[in-house]
């Protein structure tokens, strides 16, 4: 699960459209993508759902994101 978050991670990072997020998880990981922003916070699991396909889960939000760019 953890390689699968870091690819997206990878990717997001090199996409402009990308929001300013801090994204943790309950696993200890952590990410800033474009600088940083409203805290994401939850387990590997729903984050992985939420990155590929926009489904929130049981994530915490400090406040509302930007939506996240397009898989291309």
């Amino acid at each position: 699960m953890l390689d699968a978050i870091e690819a997206m991670m990878r990717r997001m990072a090199q996409n402009a459209q990308t929001p300013a997020v801090t994204i943790e998880t309950e696993e200890g990981d952590s990410w800033v993508l474009n600088g940083g922003g409203p805290r994401i916070f939850g387990d590997r699991e729903n984050l992985a759902i939420w990155l590929s396909r926009g489904e929130t889960g049981d994530l915490e939000f400090t406040q509302p994101v930007e939506q996240l760019p397009v898989w291309a």
